[in-house]
């Protein structure tokens, strides 16, 4: 039988060569970037000590960790340059390092077409192994966090209420009438939540601004 929902994906860096580039961070430090607005310890390192792992009322969790959460971060240590390995060539718009997304300009001007003012992108020079200048790209944070999870459709584990523990042969299967109108988010509850979610909206508006570097994973859904 023919699928014909609206399909929603996660996204990921694309490459189309068989060339592993590292981007490296050249100052700042990831172990110091938290989340912002919440009351954390901050004379604890361990992000999973008690004071570093703050209950919603919705049973999910914010953890003083840089990782993707939909909540934006405080923006003081995150490095504000980067190194790119491997010969000198035409940077797509969607880069990645420390599991956090680095994109062009032209990335960001549609995500704020779709969504003003919503999302936190931080300023962030690339530069070659011989430091000389590659571009100016953005860290870029999504900052919505939508359980977007259908609780029938999906076939994974729902512990306690809290978050989906895969299993063999199972499906995610996202809830469109939760998702509403959210164009990019991160579901807490899925355990690699720091794969942002989209809509068929952002991918067409990717796709007609020729955003290169994006990958897809389409997700099913159901309205």
């Amino acid at each position: 039988m023919e699928n014909n929902k609206v399909p929603v994906y996660t996204i990921f860096e694309k490459t189309d060569d068989n060339v592993s580039y590292v981007v490296k961070p050249l100052n700042g430090d990831f172990k110091k970037v938290y989340p912002s607005g919440f009351e954390f310890d901050l004379n604890s390192n361990d992000s999973a000590a008690i004071g570093n792992v703050i209950r919603q009322s919705d049973r999910t969790y914010i953890e003083k960790k840089f990782s993707y959460q939909g909540v934006p971060v405080h923006l003081k240590h995150l490095p504000t340059s980067v190194q790119i390995d491997g010969p000198r060539r035409p940077l797509t718009d969607l880069l990645i390092s420390n599991s956090i997304f680095l994109v062009s300009n032209r990335f960001r001007a549609v995500v704020e077409e779709l969504e003003p003012q919503i999302h936190q992108f931080a300023s962030v020079e690339l530069v070659w192994k011989d430091d000389l200048y590659a571009g100016n790209y953005f860290w870029f944070y999504p900052c919505a966090r939508v359980d977007g999870m259908n609780r029938v459709e999906t076939t994974h584990e729902l512990r306690r209420d809290r978050y989906w523990k895969e299993v063999f042969n199972g499906n995610y299967v996202v809830d469109l009438l939760r998702v509403g109108n959210n164009n990019i988010w991160i579901d807490p509850r899925v355990l690699a939540f720091y794969h942002p979610f989209v809509s068929e909206t952002f991918k067409k508006a990717m796709d007609t601004a020729a955003v290169s570097g994006v990958g897809y994973h389409e997700v099913s859904t159901t309205d």
